[in-house]
């Protein structure tokens, strides 16, 4: 039974680790990551609250959404004042 749940896990992190190569290899990946970077750099100013994203294509476009995700995660480990917005692939609140 172990290994076969051990089976399971191991082929569904080969899907997800498949599945962000695809996004990062679309147009949109650089610019989100970008923005998501940006975005933790400035959360790291005292009295900042500026976002940098683009609302509609962080709503239309998964690979941007991912690479925003991406980016803000980790430009945010360098302050600890940064909190993680969501997963790769899940429902993100405003960060």
């Amino acid at each position: 039974m172990r290994a076969f749940l051990l089976a399971i896990a191991l082929a569904g992190a080969a899907c997800v680790g498949d599945d962000i190569l695809e996004l990062q290899a679309e147009a949109e990946w650089p610019l989100g990551y970008s923005d998501g970077c940006a975005t933790a750099e400035e959360r790291s100013r005292k009295f900042s609250t500026r976002v940098v994203r683009d609302d509609d294509l962080f709503e239309s476009n998964r690979a941007y959404a991912a690479a925003w995700r991406q980016g803000y995660q980790a430009c945010g480990r360098l302050n600890s004042d940064v909190v993680d917005s969501g997963g790769l692939d899940g429902e993100v609140g405003d960060p």
